[in-house]
């Protein structure tokens, strides 16, 4: 076992035996775990098909009376053939700066869109779009954000900051390439529908110093996306999001459309999404993605999906998967 993991159980055991102080202090203990049986195409070789895909432990709370600090981790790598490391997925510290304003510091999800910054225990798809994978990897990044709240329901919600970047462009890729240098400006603005619904837009703006083949390369990238979210009175859902820039100075573009339907009397959801991304290749990845969730309670839910797509590159799959999630 690395001595990150080691260090990362030490902490969990620490907040294990703290639990009980932590909930009368108004700390909150919380997380999931998405177990999945993956069905995959016969042309592809995946590894397992059982699989902890996500495994995750949080813990937030206030540390003064206007700030309060969030940590996220996964654990779900440690099953991986091999053995894996802890993840962090967030370090936050966030201050209230009066009723309408808000700052946050640290390491979580980009506020980027709708998708994005949503928690992978609440979408239905059982993964992000194609084009959410490649332009936000690992959807983390280490940054100073503040966030405005309207009174007047009818004005946007803002979001807006200063990042060094997607946390994942510091990883070296399987040819050795990896970001040096890199930061990123952001905005997003968000407008309430009704029934809980949103649309909004957002905007980076990212200059990326690389290093590739063993060169510095630099990069002007820029990206505007789109995003709504309707939910009709009964039954019925649309979501929607659109990309357009371009990535490591190659013009790049995306959407999903996504409908669902709620049965009535029972709590069980159908599910469709169409999403494609176009990576300057001779080709688009497209991808027919379907399923169905049940909600055997407030707290677990079992999905039935299956996808099928084609990766732009001239190959075709087609893959299933049942997933078991439990929220604790």
């Amino acid at each position: 076992m690395r001595t990150t993991q080691i260090l990362m159980l030490v902490v969990l055991v620490a907040i294990g035996l703290g639990l009980a102080g932590l909930v009368q202090a108004e700390w909150k203990f919380s997380g999931y775990t998405q177990m999945r049986y993956n069905f995959w195409d016969s042309d592809l070789d995946k590894g397992d098909a059982f699989d902890a895909r996500r495994a995750r432990i949080k813990v937030e709370g206030p540390v003064s009376e206007e700030t309060t600090f969030k940590i996220q981790i996964d654990l779900a790598k440690l099953d991986d053939t091999g053995g894996g490391e802890v993840e962090l997925k967030d370090l936050l510290l966030t201050r209230t700066l009066n009723e309408q304003w808000k700052g946050s510091l640290g390491f979580t999800s980009v506020p980027f869109g709708y998708e994005v910054p949503t928690s992978s225990s609440k979408r239905l798809p059982l993964e992000r779009s194609q084009a959410a994978n490649k332009l936000f990897p690992g959807e983390r990044d280490t940054g100073l954000y503040f966030h405005y709240t309207p009174e007047n329901k009818k004005a946007p919600g803002i979001i807006f900051g200063f990042s060094n970047g997607m946390a994942k462009w510091y990883e070296a890729d399987k040819s050795g390439n990896e970001d040096t240098d890199s930061w990123a400006l952001m905005a997003r603005l968000q407008w309430h529908l009704p029934n809980e619904g949103c649309a909004g837009l957002s905007y980076r703006l990212a200059d990326r110093t690389r290093e590739v083949g063993g060169l510095e390369e630099d990069y002007d990238d820029d990206l505007l996306g789109l995003h709504v979210r309707y939910n009709f009175p009964r039954n019925w859902a649309l979501q929607a999001e659109y990309y357009d820039g371009s990535d490591m100075d190659v013009d790049v573009s995306g959407w999903y459309g996504q409908a669902e339907y709620a049965f009535s009397g029972r709590p069980a959801t159908a599910f469709y999404r169409y999403d494609v991304y176009d990576f300057g290749g001779s080709d688009d990845f497209t991808r027919h993605t379907a399923g169905f969730a049940w909600d055997l309670d407030k707290n677990e839910r079992v999905t039935v999906q299956i996808e099928d797509y084609d990766d732009g590159k001239g190959d075709s799959f087609t893959n299933g998967a049942v997933q078991y999630q439990i929220k604790y």
